[in-house]
C-alpha cells in the first residue's frame, strides 16, 4: 500500500477508529474496517502515555540521551528509560542554547485488538495526528476521557496528557490551570492566550452548562471547534509497544532460521546441480568419445586385420621362430648316426621333442648341443630336458620340452 492510502487506528471519542489517508484529499474515515487489519500507522492515546517536560540549556545533542534517562529514573521511570522503544525525547529548538523538549514514556498496554493489526504498524503520539496551532492549546474527547495539549511557537506539541475528567466543566478547568501553571513554573510553559475545544455535535450540545462553566473557571477565551480529521505524524517515531516489540523479535528469529534452512538448502541443491551437471558432461564426454570410436570403428578394423596378418608373417620371418627353420636347425644337430627323432611338435608354446638313443650318452650330448646351440638357447632345453630312461637293451628314450622365449615369464 502505497504512503497515500495508510491506514491510521485513531482513539476517537469512545474508541479506536480507523482511517484512510486519501492523499490531498485527507483522510477519511474507514467504515466497516476490522481492527485485525494491518495499520500503517496507530495513534498511542494520551492516558497510555507520561508527557514530561523538560529544558536543558546549552545541551550538547550527543548527551541529551543520557540527560533524559537520568530525569526519567528520578521521576521513577528507571526500568522504562533503560529500553529505548518505550519513552522519546522531541527537541524543535535543537541549535538554540535554551532548548525546550517533550518526552513521551509508555505507561499503559494499548488494547489487543489494536496491536494484533500493528505488527507492521508505525507508532506516535495522538496528539501528533491532531492539527494545533500557535498560542492555542487543544482540548478533545479520546477514548472516553478528555486529553489536554499544549503547543509550541510553531505550532508543534510541547505537551499532552489526559485529564481524569471525562467532560469540560469546573473540574476539568482546574485540571488545565494546574497544567499550565506546573509548565510555567518548570520553565517550559508556552504563551497561549486561547483554547479550542474540539467537540462534535452530540457533546457540544449536550454539555452546553459544562461548557459554560468550564469557560468561566479558566479564565480565557474558549474556542468551540468541531473535529477535524487526522493526519499521518510530520516525523516518525521509535515509540513501539512492548508486545509488539516481543512479537517482531519473535519474527526476525523465525526469519533468520528460515533463511538458514533457506541457505542450506540452496547450498545442498547447488550441490546437487554441480555434481549433476559433473555426470551431464562426463556422459556428454563419453557420448562424444564412443561418437568418435564409430567414426574410427572401420580404420581400428583395418588396423586389427593387419596386426593378425603381421602376426601371421611374424613366424615366417624370424629364424628363430619358424618351424621349418628351427626343425632345419635341429637337424644340423643331430649326429650322423645314434640318434633318431620320432616326435618334433612345435605350437604357441613350445617345442616337444621325444626319440631315442644307441646310448645315454649320445641323449645327453644331443641336450648339450640344444643348449650351445644358437638357435635354441633361449628356449630353456637345459631345464626342458630331464635325463633320458635307459632300456634294458642298452638304448636310451628322451623327451624334451622348450618354452618359447618370453613365454615362460608370463607363465605361472
Amino acid at each position: 500500500m502505497s504512503a497515500a492510502e495508510d491506514i491510521m487506528q485513531i482513539p476517537g471519542a469512545e474508541g479506536f477508529q480507523a482511517w484512510r489517508v486519501k492523499g490531498k484529499d485527507g483522510a477519511v474515515p474507514e467504515p466497516g474496517a476490522k481492527t485485525a487489519r494491518r495499520a500503517d500507522w496507530i495513534a498511542m492515546p494520551a492516558k497510555a502515555l507520561v508527557s514530561i517536560p523538560m529544558r536543558f540549556h546549552g545541551m550538547d545533542p550527543g548527551r541529551r540521551e543520557a540527560a533524559v534517562q537520568l530525569e526519567l529514573e528520578a521521576a521513577g521511570f528507571g526500568a522504562e528509560s533503560q529500553q529505548p522503544h518505550q519513552f522519546e525525547t522531541r527537541v524543535h529548538d535543537d541549535g538554540a542554547r535554551d532548548q525546550r523538549a517533550w518526552t513521551c514514556v509508555q505507561a499503559a498496554a494499548l488494547p489487543k485488538e489494536v496491536l494484533d493489526g500493528g505488527l507492521r504498524a508505525r507508532y506516535a503520539p495522538s496528539v501528533c495526528f491532531q492539527s494545533l496551532e500557535p498560542r492555542k492549546a487543544r482540548l478533545w474527547k479520546e477514548a472516553g476521557s478528555l486529553a489536554f495539549a499544549l503547543p509550541d511557537a510553531e505550532g508543534r506539541p510541547l505537551h499532552c496528557q489526559a485529564l481524569a475528567n471525562s467532560e469540560p466543566d469546573a473540574d476539568a478547568a482546574a485540571e488545565v490551570r494546574c497544567i499550565l501553571a506546573a509548565a510555567e513554573l518548570a520553565g517550559v510553559g508556552a504563551d497561549v492566550d486561547s483554547l479550542g475545544l474540539c467537540l462534535d455535535d452530540q457533546d457540544a450540545a449536550a454539555s452546553l452548562e459544562d461548557r459554560r462553566q468550564f469557560a468561566a473557571a479558566l479564565d480565557f477565551p474558549v474556542v468551540l471547534e468541531k473535529p477535524t480529521a487526522p493526519h499521518p505524524p510530520r516525523e516518525s517515531w521509535r515509540l513501539v509497544p512492548e508486545p509488539v516489540v516481543r512479537q517482531r523479535q519473535a519474527r526476525k528469529q523465525r526469519g533468520v532460521i528460515a533463511l538458514v534452512i533457506a541457505g542450506a538448502v540452496l547450498v545442498v541443491v547447488a550441490g546437487l546441480g554441480a555434481y549433476g551437471a559433473g555426470l551431464w558432461k562426463r556422459q556428454q564426454d563419453l557420448e562424444a568419445q564412443a561418437r568418435r570410436l564409430r567414426v574410427l570403428e572401420p580404420k581400428l578394423a583395418e588396423v586389427r586385420g593387419a596386426k593378425e596378418r603381421w602376426d601371421a608373417l611374424q613366424l615366417a620371418l624370424t629364424p628363430d621362430q619358424y618351424p621349418v627353420e628351427l626343425f632345419y636347425q635341429l637337424v644340423q644337430l643331430l649326429p650322423p648316426e645314434g640318434i633318431r627323432l620320432t616326435l618334433f611338435e612345435m605350437n604357441e608354446e613350445k617345442i616337444t621333442l621325444a626319440g631315442e638313443a644307441s646310448s645315454v650318452n649320445h641323449a645327453i650330448s644331443l641336450r648339450e648341443d640344444l643348449v650351445s646351440s644358437p638357435a635354441f638357447k633361449e628356449w630353456g632345453f637345459r631345464e626342458g630336458f630331464p635325463q633320458p630312461s635307459v632300456r634294458p637293451d642298452g638304448r636310451a628314450e628322451f623327451h624334451a620340452e622348450g618354452l618359447r622365449p618370453g613365454f615362460a615369464a608370463v607363465t605361472p
